[in-house]
C-alpha cells in the first residue's frame, strides 16, 4: 500500500552569505552547488505530510485542543487549525489580498538544540505580496512562550529560517483580531469567499482594478450602478475576499474606506515544496 506521506530533506545552507562567512571552496562540489553533505551536515530536516494536511493533518498532540478544518479558495487545499486563535488567523490569510498564498500546519521541522533533537512544528506559512515568506507561531499571549526550552526552540528557528530568506514570527492573539471592527471584516469577508460575480459585476471591478489606484468604496459601489447600495456593497465584499482589492480589515468600513487594487500574479508559489 502507498505511503500517505512524502519525505523531504531541504538543506537550509547558506551559498550567498557575507564575506567574512563565507564557506571554504574546498567543501564545494563546485561553484553555486550544494555544500558537500559529510563536510557540511545539514542544520535541519523538514517532513512534508502528503498535500500540505489536505490528507493527514499535521497536528498530533493531545486531544484537550479544539480542532477544526475549513475549505480554502486561495490554496486549493483544506486547512487545519487547532485552539482559539488559529481559525481566526486561518480566516485573515484566506480573505486578506497581500497574502499570495499560505499553509497552516505545512510541516514538521526536525532540529538540534544544545545539543538535543526536537521536532517542532509551525503554526503555518505564508507568501505576501512584497514577496516576503514568514514562518509563524501563533500564540494567545507571551505568557505562552515563557518557557525557557520553549524559547530556546523558537530562536533556533528563527535563525535556521532567517538562513533560507524566511522572516519567522509569533503572531499573538491581539495582532490577529485587534478589535471589534476587525471581526466584523473577517466575519462578513469570509462569508463572501466562494460568492459569485456576473461578467459585469467582474468588468467594472476589473477596471478599477487596471487603473492601479487607489478608490473608494463608494466611488466603486457608484460604478457598479446598483439601486440597493447594499447589492454594491456585496459585490465589493466579494470582489475584496476574492483578492481583487485590499483594505484595512481593522478598521471601521465606511464609504470613505480606501481599496487598495492587487495586480494578479501567476506561477508557483514559492512555499509548495
Amino acid at each position: 500500500m502507498a505511503s500517505k506521506r512524502k519525505i523531504a530533506q531541504v538543506r537550509f545552507v547558506r551559498e550567498r552569505v557575507e564575506e567574512q562567512q563565507r564557506p571554504s571552496p574546498s567543501r564545494l562540489r563546485r561553484k553555486g552547488a550544494h555544500t558537500n553533505r559529510k563536510a557540511h551536515p545539514p542544520s535541519a530536516k523538514i517532513e512534508i505530510l502528503e498535500q500540505g494536511g489536505h490528507r493527514r493533518p499535521v497536528i498530533t498532540r493531545g486531544g484537550g485542543h479544539a480542532r477544526g478544518r475549513q475549505r480554502s479558495r486561495k490554496t486549493g487545499l483544506t486547512q487545519v487549525f487547532e485552539g482559539k486563535c488559529e481559525p481566526w488567523f486561518a480566516m485573515r490569510n484566506e480573505i486578506d489580498a497581500q497574502v499570495l498564498d499560505y499553509q497552516c500546519h505545512p510541516f514538521r521541522m526536525h532540529l538540534v538544540v544544545s545539543g538535543k533533537r526536537r521536532t517542532y512544528r509551525p503554526d503555518a506559512i505564508r507568501l505576501l505580496f512584497d514577496g516576503r515568506i514568514q514562518l509563524i507561531e501563533v500564540k494567545r499571549t507571551e505568557r505562552d512562550i515563557e518557557d525557557a526550552g520553549y524559547d530556546d526552540v523558537l530562536k533556533q528557528v528563527g535563525e535556521i529560517v532567517r538562513q533560507c530568506g524566511w522572516h519567522f514570527t509569533v503572531i499573538y492573539h491581539r495582532q490577529i483580531v485587534p478589535n471589534e471592527h476587525s471581526i466584523e471584516n473577517i466575519e462578513t469577508l469570509y462569508g463572501r469567499v466562494f460568492g459569485e460575480l456576473t461578467a459585469q459585476e467582474i468588468h467594472v471591478c476589473r477596471a478599477a482594478q487596471t487603473e492601479g489606484k487607489c478608490i473608494s468604496w463608494a466611488d466603486l459601489r457608484n460604478r457598479l450602478g446598483k439601486t440597493d447600495p447594499r447589492d454594491g456593497d456585496a459585490i465589493i465584499e466579494t470582489a475584496a475576499a476574492q483578492g481583487m482589492f485590499s483594505f484595512d480589515l481593522d478598521i471601521k468600513r465606511t464609504d470613505d474606506v480606501l481599496l487598495h487594487p492587487i495586480a494578479t500574479r501567476a506561477g508557483l508559489s514559492t512555499i509548495r515544496f
